[in-house]
């Protein structure tokens, strides 16, 4: 097969004068080579297009692009709202440290504006003094809920104990009088990988106040890679029970800390222990905090709300410390790789970076493979699938079908099996996908369109148009199709979408695919002043909406009280006649399909 499209023609297209097809180049290069840095993506830093401006940040911190710190810079002096924002994300993330006094600077101004995010992730990633010092202030300071949440998750990522209890008591009594503290315990979690545990605590089929024994052996049943004390959990429970809510959290308090000074015995930790000690002894910090401050239980008594996700922050916490003693082997500098590979099929919610760098150094694909489960029910099989598309062996693609095939198009593991099989940029992988979306292989027709997008060749043009035509598939959604059609970037494709575009009586989301194309073969189409026009018209609204968000955020105090006037309910537009997919049968009730009927009409 011969492709259309190469990644040396993305490469030269990313400086082209048309913005469309500089857009379409970096998608394409961001979702096809995610695991190949091409320094020509420093051209978009400063776009006129504001996700191009964005991104470019974004991609070259990701690639550890250092060399292009002092331009992200320049851009982040000269522009506002998110690119201004993106710019100074991928400044942390470079940990670029010369930046940090102008960063600090800014902070303590009133002229951060919409900045202020930007600023949290750079203070959050730079290990200095001074960033902590500025965070821990402005936790002082503030008394703003929404900004005391993202200042508090901010310098948590730092994992200094000290911090810990700071946070709980500068913020957890503000938030509890706001009713805002669910979210910001769940980020806490997240924080110190506990999210999965949080979640199944908070979301799972027993309910922990209600069904406490049930609920916490559920926990430990479904995650059987954690082990707990084996005298704990009657006494959790009886707390429980008894609505002794400070005994449950003195109880996990001390479990934790005996825990901690065993894992810990000498005095020095080693180097490789650093940020997996940071953790633990930051959970350790929470967990002590919220046994010890009677005040929040009393508070919580007091205001009539449910204790419980404090409960399941708790609990959850206890989980990520117990799992993190999986990982404490394969730490080691001289871990072997089975001791890696068992580290990874007892993982939690929380795989450190540091072990899925060395598994993807080491490529040992069969024994990925066999990391899979049966049912595709434990974290092992995310992050092995996560590590599968790092790797973009074509080996990986019968697997990664069946992770598709098997799981919810909802699921984080669907999302990453698409991911993953969309990076395997390798002839031979392009072969094995178009055979099986040709087989029927791939069951969900939007996945199937994803995948086809991502090769470009002609004979993938024809088979996207066969199952955009073929009355037993699922695909209904003009959008998509386009989208493909764009993707693949045959020349063909700009008639196809001409004719939906001029022959459909709706048609959402062809016009700006049809101009791509057209620009992409140099094809001066009648069309493209219309779309042009609307594209225009679209952008216009959007930087409108943009600039009106900004506005209510730099206002937030003033129009509080303002918005406490407005009517308390805003009705949504209802559909008042039941919506039709196009391989349905058409509700005029002539027999054919939709598509083949009333649509056109």
């Amino acid at each position: 097969m011969q492709k259309i499209w190469n990644y040396k023609d993305y490469v030269s297209r990313l400086p082209h004068p048309e913005v469309e097809i500089r857009d379409w180049a970096f998608r394409s290069l961001n979702e096809r080579y995610p695991n190949r840095y091409t320094d020509e993506v420093v051209h978009l830093i400063g776009d006129e297009k504001s996700y191009l401006a964005s991104m470019a940040p974004r991609y070259l911190a990701r690639h550890g692009a250092v060399q292009h710190a002092e331009k992200i810079l320049d851009c982040f002096r000269n522009s506002e709202g998110n690119v201004r924002s993106n710019c100074i994300s991928a400044l942390g993330r470079l940990k670029y440290e010369p930046a940090t006094a102008e960063m600090i600077d800014l902070f303590l101004t009133s002229e951060r504006g919409d900045s202020v995010f930007g600023l949290l992730d750079y203070f959050a990633n730079i290990d200095q003094d001074d960033c902590r010092d500025t965070l821990r202030t402005a936790l002082d300071q503030l008394t703003d809920p929404f900004e005391l949440d993202v200042v508090a998750t901010s310098l948590l990522r730092h994992f200094q104990p000290r911090d810990g209890e700071l946070i709980i008591d500068a913020c957890l009594t503000k938030l509890l009088e706001t009713g805002g503290q669910d979210s910001f315990l769940k980020k806490i979690a997240t924080i110190l990988s506990g999210e999965g545990f949080f979640r199944d605590i908070t979301e799972g089929q027993a309910i922990l106040l209600d069904e406490p024994e049930k609920c916490i052996n559920q926990i430990f049943t479904d995650n059987s890679f954690i082990i707990p004390p084996a005298d704990l959990l009657p006494g959790l429970t009886k707390a429980l029970f008894d609505g002794h809510f400070s005994e449950f959290a003195e109880r996990i308090m001390f479990a934790a800390k005996t825990i901690v000074q065993e894992r810990y015995s000498d005095n020095e930790v080693a180097d490789w222990l650093r940020e997996t000690h940071g953790k633990d002894q930051t959970s350790l910090a929470v967990l002590e905090a919220l046994a010890k401050r009677s005040t929040i239980w009393k508070k919580i008594e007091d205001t009539g709300q449910t204790a419980e996700p404090f409960l399941a922050l708790i609990l959850a916490l206890f989980c990520g410390l117990l799992d993190r003693e999986n990982h404490l082997e394969a730490l080691a500098p001289d871990a072997s790789l089975d001791d890696l590979l068992n580290a990874l099929a007892q993982a939690g919610s929380g795989f450190p970076e540091a072990l899925q760098d060395r598994i993807v150094t080491a490529r040992p694909v069969d024994k990925l493979i066999d990391i899979l489960s049966d049912d595709l029910s434990i974290w092992g099989d995310i992050w092995a699938v996560q590590i599968m598309g790092k790797i973009a062996s074509p080996a990986f693609i019968p697997h990664l079908l069946r992770v598709l095939n098997e799981t919810d198009g909802l699921s984080y593991i669907h999302d990453y099996a698409l991911s993953a099989i969309n990076g395997i940029a390798h002839d031979e992988g392009d072969k094995l996908l178009l055979d099986a979306v040709r087989k029927n292989e791939v069951e969900n027709g939007i996945s199937a369109m994803s995948i086809l997008r991502h090769l470009s060749y002609p004979e993938t043009y024809e088979l996207a148009l066969e199952k955009w035509h073929d009355d037993t598939n699922d695909i209904d959604d003009y959008e998509t199709f386009a989208i493909c059609l764009e993707g693949i970037g045959d020349p063909r494709g700009v008639k196809t979408l001409q004719d939906i575009y001029n022959n459909e009586t709706s048609h959402p989301g062809v016009g700006e695919p049809l101009e791509c194309l057209a620009k992409l073969h140099d094809m001066d189409i009648p069309e493209l002043a219309a779309i042009e026009a609307q594209r225009r018209e679209n952008e216009k609204f959007r930087k409108n909406r943009a600039m009106e968000l900004a506005q209510l955020a730099r206002n937030y105090e003033k129009n509080k009280d303002r918005d406490a006037a407005l009517p308390a309910q805003i009705l949504p537009f209802k559909r008042e006649t039941q919506k039709v997919g196009r391989n349905e049968p058409c509700p005029c009730g002539s027999g054919k399909k939709y598509k083949k009927c009333c649509l056109r009409k």
